[in-house]
């Protein structure tokens, strides 16, 4: 009986300092600067990949009349925007070009290549 109740105090110790700790250093490391679009809140681990269902292009486009034309989403451990009007992908091009084209040059050969070999 009393080896239960040590147990059980140690255990909601540890579950204290547990989201003691992770709470302050989810505030230490909170960057206010960085704004995000609009979009669902998601899962912890998973993000909204569960949100997407079995028909993802559906799932996104009732997303983009709920948060707009550009939306961000968490993909598992990926962070992503998503634009859902061909005027929106425009913009990001424009004004990301550079983040989009660090492509490797020989990226194409490589893939040709490797499909080759499977079909052998």
């Amino acid at each position: 009986m009393a080896l239960d109740t040590f147990l059980l105090r140690e255990l909601v110790a540890a579950i204290v300092v547990f989201f003691i700790t992770h709470f302050s250093i989810r505030l230490l490391f909170k960057n206010p600067s960085r704004k995000l679009p609009p979009g669902p809140k998601g899962w912890p681990i998973v993000g909204a990949l569960p949100l997407l269902g079995t028909m993802p292009h559906v799932a996104l486009a009732k997303m983009a009349k709920q948060y707009g034309h550009v939306m961000y989403l968490k993909m598992g451990t990926c962070d992503m925007a998503v634009a859902s009007t061909p005027d929106a992908a425009r913009a990001f091009l424009k004004t990301l070009d550079i983040n989009f084209s660090n492509r490797p040059p020989n990226a194409e050969q490589k893939i040709e290549y490797s499909l080759q070999k499977q079909k052998q």
